[in-house]
């Protein structure tokens, strides 16, 4: 029996184009983090959205259906409030800390992993 990764049926440019978004999300989130431009904070807001529209397609339709609608609530709740694109993009924003989170943390583990830090701490807690 063989395992199948979830991307077998995208083509490989698809993945790529996805995973060098969301790196450069995650790059670009790190230096808007240090430098205060308004550019940096536009920019970083439009390839949140674009990655966000970008991983629908991999989704459940379950979990897609209620990810569309809470973005749209919350776009509209935005409007109806008075706060408008402003309010949309500072939304957007204070929710990237918690996605950079979620997105690198298995990355830094891999070469904890492969290094075999993860065994020795093992056997220390034991």
């Amino acid at each position: 029996m063989q395992l199948q990764t979830r991307y077998m049926h995208m083509p490989r440019e698809a993945v790529e184009v996805k995973s060098v978004l969301i790196l450069g999300m995650c790059l670009l989130y790190m230096i808007s983090f240090f430098v205060h431009i308004r550019l940096f904070t536009l920019l970083l807001c439009l390839l949140s959205v674009t990655v966000f529209l970008l991983s629908l397609s991999d989704a459940k339709p379950v979990p897609r259906f209620f990810s569309i609608c809470m973005f749209v609530v919350g776009v509209l709740l935005n409007f109806v409030k008075g706060n408008g694109i402003v309010g949309t993009v500072n939304g957007i924003l204070t929710n990237l800390p918690l996605l950079w989170l979620v997105l690198l943390v298995p990355l830094v583990s891999i070469p904890l992993k492969m290094a075999g830090y993860f065994s020795s701490i093992h056997f220390f807690l034991k």
